[in-house]
């Protein structure tokens, strides 16, 4: 889902990665997934809650977050900052399910612009359907 979300977000946008942020099964471990690739970081689903916040909870311009909320600590600094983004956008209603992570404009095109970001936020309710659905597909998987 990551892959193919970030390589159509890239694309439209002009970006050199996009991907998302979605914990692991069982919630232990965050993974990264992009068209660039797939990293696991070492935070669980509750470091991203609390980073992140809840959804519905509007923190940030436009319910994008500019760099790293400053509510993470260091270690996880580290852990954001080795995924080159941007922009967070924390994907859920009851609560996070995924971040979309938004990377850099490529270089001819260095700045972000309003329709960039509604194009964004346009995109939140079919990216938290494809995750809630990802996890019942996990769900029934585990049955």
């Amino acid at each position: 889902l990551g892959a193919v979300l970030g390589r159509k977000i890239s694309t439209a946008i002009s970006l050199k990665s996009a991907g998302l942020l979605y914990p692991s099964k069982d919630g232990k471990t965050l993974h990264y997934s992009s068209h660039r690739g797939f990293i696991s970081l070492d935070m669980s689903r509750h470091a991203l809650e609390r980073i992140f916040l809840k959804p519905g909870v509007v923190e940030y311009i436009n319910d994008i977050a500019e760099a790293i909320p400053p509510r993470a600590k260091r270690i996880e600094i580290a852990d954001l900052k080795t995924i080159s983004a941007q922009y967070f956008l924390p994907i859920g209603k009851d609560k996070i399910r995924g971040v979309l992570i938004i990377g850099e404009k490529l270089e001819d095109e260095t700045r972000f612009i309003h329709d960039d970001f509604q194009f964004l936020k346009s995109l939140y309710p079919q990216i938290e359907i494809a995750l809630i659905n990802s996890e019942l597909h996990e769900q029934k998987a585990d049955l």
